[in-house]
């Protein structure tokens, strides 16, 4: 038999804590006020963590911490003071994004078990073995995953492994999306995140319009629901199932952890039977969805992982309207699913989108019903006009609504642990009572009463049972009462035991809680001290993405070029040719993208053990890094890294690397804090194509060509240039790269030329960066030739330097649409 999963619920306040608890979870993940993937969920204060935390202890569930963001160095002692408090109350995990963070835990707090957030966008064997080295217990994993990827990785790493089941999926790469970031000034990895892939675009190709029939939410993603394949991942050795809705209302929580506790219980206890039933997908499709998908468990996806028309709750298909009375302002609809009174309908009309009610009173014929089923003609008041045959659809049920509160509103537990009792009356001693339950705990208190013989009505068993079980609002129940110390004929009391049988709980309660609670640790946290010196020698580096671009980037005088692993010209690399065109102490490096599954990682391992003489590998997840360094190749990490902090830089020079390129997302001011760390060499991108997003959907392949899991797309991103439109008529570059995944850039290059001389008065900057993966070899050849000069000048000038005006001409001229400073004066927020 297969190891029974951790049913892990989201709370995102404290009556959701209730919901998921009372329903089933094994476990339940939330955040404080500060520091958490969902900033914007109503979260915990300190003494509001406190209390969850004993809640879920005394009830056998566990309670993880959620601080999956990327923190700055002036952050970090404030997360450390927050460390403290949940380390000394029992918080039994904590889930990081960063790494700097992680090695903090690690350090201080190392019987604090670390969960990697799916942030760290952690997808193949290599790279989860390597963070395993961080003192990582769990790996939460990417949602990209198929099955088959799922098993390889739990057979490769041997590591605790939480999967997402249910709830929202992100259309790009956890960890790796800087659309809300660049676009909306709120960053995800900051926890921020202003779901601007909810918003309608429009694909572009040569000016015109693909697709439109189709909707206009391109990148919005239908919810996850693999309830039919819970046994599938318990055999590919899943650990933990985890639910996403931290911004969910109670009742979300309440219902679909209920449905997967039952679930996952029906598995285990008749495994050749498993189903779904009809009534539980209704529950999950009536609580909220957006439709639903597999994800990619069952393969890479297209059309069907979408929600093209709605960004929001869809609510359930309930019939069509037949007629609309414009006089009663009554609508008639023959119904293919359950209405009742009191549910909440939309109706999806031709023009104008969708209109919405509740249910008043509803009609079968004349007759006034509370309930209708599939096949009835119904009528219910619609104030505004609708045709026939337009969409019915229920988007809230009443009864699962009253259903769901049932279990977290009112004052009772459902979730009870049974308890032995021993009570002993003799005469002429005082009462005691001992209390145990089935995990070892024991508790004996005893009154200031003495007993005495009774006079009318002598003490009983069933005397005993009913007042030891008025356990009322408390998660246990007496399930054996022994009474062997009791004494024939003595009296006993009522209030006396009822007090007694409080105060036993009570202790028994607070020794439950008390056996979770830690030592405080009072060490002081130690950030790396800053060294004074400043950098007044910088190299040049550019990435380029084709053979041709490459020799370009060497003759016009970049110091190091890298050879982007992801090749959106679909071109292999002509080695040979690149390396004819190197000069003196120019370097060539190999770049890994960003995702490489295990099989793609296989073919970058081939590629650098060709023999050819890179100067290093820039590595674009840690998947590569333990073999790059076995084969003694020098290594920096990409801004993929999301290096946020001067301890960040300290784990990555752990593991060897020489190079860590700083994160997009910094600001000039934040960027002062992160050079503490002297050992480690930063590079900062400052001109070129910001990536939005990574993504294993691919929008023209789904749009343009038809893709769906059946059906191929016909690679129709060889033909023409593809843009996504927004609302404002803003274009954002799509690429695709040779595995097929979608990348969307900003509409506008990265140029900070104007402001260079900023970068004099950081600490530890010593490689300034253009992006250029997709250009064409004449510009590339222009835009080095513009930066060298100017990087030279800025080497020698110092922080004296100011760019010439020709120059910043020369640059407008080639991108006459403009330029951003990204986030070097914002920082992300």
């Amino acid at each position: 038999m297969f190891k029974k999963p951790e049913l892990l619920a989201p709370v995102g306040a404290y009556e959701n804590l209730v919901a998921a608890v009372q329903n089933g979870a094994d476990a339940v993940y939330f955040g404080g006020k500060f520091f958490n993937a969902r900033h914007f969920s109503e979260n915990f204060t300190d003494e509001e963590i406190v209390k969850a935390i004993n809640y879920c202890h005394l009830r056998g569930v566990k309670a993880y911490i959620t601080l999956n963001t990327l923190v700055t160095d002036s952050e970090l002692k404030e997360v450390f003071r927050f460390l403290q408090n949940i380390y000394k109350e029992g918080a039994d995990a904590v889930i990081v994004q960063d790494l700097g963070l992680a090695k903090v835990i690690r350090e201080y707090f190392p019987d604090l078990n670390i969960h990697a957030s799916t942030q760290m966008t952690l997808h193949n064997s290599k790279a989860i073995s390597l963070i395993k080295e961080l003192g990582i217990k769990r790996v939460v994993l990417a949602r990209e995953l198929s099955l088959v990827e799922i098993r390889e990785i739990k057979k490769k790493t041997g590591v605790e492994l939480e999967h997402f089941i249910h709830g929202a999926l992100c259309i790009s790469y956890s960890g790796q999306c800087l659309m809300s970031s660049i676009i909306g000034q709120r960053s995800g990895n900051r926890g921020k995140c202003a779901q601007p892939c909810r918003l309608p675009y429009k694909l572009i190709k040569d000016e015109k319009e693909i697709g439109e029939n189709l909707g206009e939410y391109l990148l919005s993603t239908r919810d996850i629901n693999l309830s039919a394949y819970l046994p599938d991942l318990i055999k590919a050795g899943v650990d933990s199932f985890k639910i996403e809705g931290r911004m969910k209302r109670p009742e979300y929580v309440a219902t679909v952890v209920k449905v997967y506790r039952e679930l996952i219980d029906f598995y285990f206890n008749d495994p050749q039977n498993f189903h779904v039933s009809e009534e539980q997908d209704r529950k999950l499709r009536e609580i909220f969805n957006r439709n639903f998908s597999t994800s990619y468990l069952l393969g890479k996806p297209g059309q069907e992982l979408m929600s093209y028309n709605r960004p929001n709750n869809r609510g359930v298909f309930v019939g069509r309207v037949l007629r609309y009375d414009e006089r009663k302002n009554m609508v008639r609809v023959k119904l293919e699913d359950r209405l009742e009174e009191g549910d909440g309908v939309e109706i999806w009309v031709k023009k104008g989108g969708r209109l919405g009610v509740e249910v008043g009173s509803l009609y079968r014929g004349k007759e006034k019903v509370e309930r209708a089923e599939k096949g009835d003609i119904v009528e219910f008041y619609f104030p505004e006009r609708v045709s026939g045959q337009d969409r019915v659809f229920k988007t809230s049920s009443r009864k699962l609504l009253e259903e769901a509160r049932e279990s977290f509103v009112r004052e009772r537990e459902i979730k009870k642990f049974q308890l032995k009792a021993d009570v002993i009356a003799r005469r002429g001693e005082p009462l005691r009572l001992i209390i145990t339950d089935g995990f070892g705990h024991r508790v004996e208190v005893e009154s200031e009463y003495v007993i005495e013989t009774a006079c009318k009505r002598p003490a009983s068993l069933e005397f005993l049972q009913e007042q030891l079980n008025r356990l009322g609002n408390t998660p246990f129940f007496i399930d054996e009462i022994v009474a062997e110390g009791l004494e024939e004929g003595v009296m006993i009391p009522a209030s006396e035991l009822n007090k007694l049988r409080r105060e036993a709980i009570e202790k028994l309660a607070d020794k439950i809680i008390k056996e979770y609670k830690r030592k405080p640790i009072r060490e002081k946290l130690i950030l790396p001290e800053s060294r004074k010196q400043k950098q007044n020698f910088f190299k040049l580096a550019v990435k380029v993405g084709s053979t041709e671009a490459a020799i370009s980037a060497l003759r016009a005088g970049a110091d190091i070029v890298y050879l982007a692993g992801e090749r959106f010209f679909k071109k292999p690399y002509k080695y040979d040719e690149i390396f004819l065109a190197q000069k003196g102490t120019q370097e060539i490096w190999l770049h890994t993208p960003r995702i490489t599954k295990d099989h793609e990682l296989e073919l970058f391992l081939q590629e650098i053990s060709k023999g050819y003489n890179f100067s290093g590998i820039l590595a674009g997840n840690p998947g590569i890094i333990s073999y790059a360094k076995n084969l003694g190749f020098n290594l920096a990490a990409d801004y993929s890294f999301n290096v946020f902090n001067s301890l960040s830089e300290e784990v990555l020079y752990d593991w060897s690397l020489k190079r860590a390129t700083i994160s997009l997302e910094l600001s000039f001011k934040m960027l002062k804090e992160t050079a503490r760390f002297a050992e480690m060499a930063k590079e900062a991108v400052v001109f070129g194509d910001v990536p939005l997003m990574v993504s294993e959907y691919c929008v023209i392949g789904a749009v343009a060509g038809g893709m769906t899991r059946e059906k191929n797309c016909g690679r129709v991103c060889y033909f023409g240039d593809y843009y996504l439109k927004d609302r404002l008529g803003v274009r954002f570059p799509v690429k695709t790269d040779q595995f097929c995944r979608m990348h969307i850039f900003n509409n506008k290059k990265l140029n900070i030329l104007k402001n260079l001389s900023e970068f004099t008065e950081l600490l530890g900057i010593e490689y300034l960066r253009l992006e250029l993966p997709f250009e064409e070899p004449d510009r590339v050849s222009k835009v080095v030739n513009i930066w060298r000069e100017e990087i030279t000048r800025l080497n020698q000038l110092g922080e004296w330097y100011e760019p010439e005006i020709k120059s910043m001409e020369s640059l407008q001229s080639l991108y006459p649409e403009g330029f951003t400073t990204g986030h070097y004066f914002r920082g992300a927020e």
